[in-house]
């Protein structure tokens, strides 16, 4: 499905928010011409091996970067946040509609992320008060 889409060609861009080696192996395969993949989490126990392929990956010159978000100070957090401002208002970054994410208190952050990696489980957003 995902090479009739692409016409063949591949996607451009992967955000991995699984971190499971299989599915980001499969991702990177997926990748186009110059085609990028952004991790943001990693096994915390069994393997933690990706294991690319490596001739079609320069090739194509693909890329690869972890994202460590831990790293940042919230100000640095903020000071990224203030950036994409533009981006949002020119319409190259659309924001979710309303409607399209589930509301789940502060309290409740917990229980919504676990169910958060479960197939079809949508998207929350935690709001405080």
């Amino acid at each position: 499905v995902l090479d009739a889409l692409t016409t063949g060609k591949g996607v451009d861009v992967v955000v991995d928010t699984v971190g499971q080696p299989a599915l980001t192996r499969a991702a990177v395969a997926k990748l186009g011409r110059g085609g990028r993949l952004a991790f943001i989490t990693a096994p915390r126990s069994g393997s933690t091996d990706l294991g690319i392929e490596m001739l079609e990956f320069y090739r194509k010159e693909k890329m690869l970067v972890g994202c460590n978000s831990l790293l940042y100070s919230v100000e640095e957090l903020a000071e990224d946040l203030k950036e994409m401002t533009p981006k949002f208002e020119e319409g190259s970054l659309k924001a979710a509609k309303p409607g399209e994410w589930t509301e789940v208190k502060l309290e409740d952050g917990v229980q919504a992320y676990e169910k958060a990696g479960q197939r079809g489980a949508g998207k929350f957003v935690i709001v405080t008060g």
